[in-house]
Parts: C-alpha cells; structure tokens; sequence
C-alpha cells in the first residue's frame, strides 16, 4: 500500500512540476503573453494557495485522509486536462 501511496505523490508532484513550467511556457509561445502577464499568471498561483489552501487545511483536516488526496488530485488536474494544448484545435 506505500509503494502504491508513494507512487502517485510522485507522479503527482512531478505532474505539479512540470506545469510550473510549461504553464508560462505555453502562454509565452501560443498565447503571446507579456512579461506582464506571465507574472500575474504565476502570482495567481501563489495567491490561490493563500486564499483557498489555508483555510481548506482546517476543514480537509477532518476528512479521510486518503479519500481527500485522491479526490483533491483529480480535482486539481482537472483543469489541466481542458485546457488547450499547442497542437490542440483551441485557438
């Protein structure tokens, strides 16, 4: 059960990883986003975590523990999956 446990943390964060760099990758080359704008893209970030993450911990504290990061996961990479790729048909 670790093995499969710590698998999918690292998956996880390695998926979290790379979209740290391709998300402003991607809006640099197919969007022609401004320095500007690829800044206010990775403060988002940040200000996403202060703002939902903080007071999220309180309540997810009570919750099961390993429900909550799977469904979390999937949560989290949802967006990721809909959003349009450089070869995609999304304009």
């Amino acid at each position: 059960m670790f093995w499969r446990y710590w698998s999918a943390m690292t998956v996880s964060n390695v998926g979290t990883a790379v979209t740290t760099v391709a998300l402003p990758l991607v809006a640099v080359s197919t969007l022609h986003a401004s320095a500007f704008e690829v800044s206010l893209l990775t403060a988002a970030t940040y200000l996403a975590w202060a703002v939902i993450g903080l007071p999220a911990g309180v309540i997810v504290r009570r919750l099961p523990l390993r429900a909550t990061q799977v469904a979390m996961d999937l949560v989290v990479r949802w967006p990721s999956g809909r959003s349009p790729s450089p070869g995609g048909s999304g304009s």
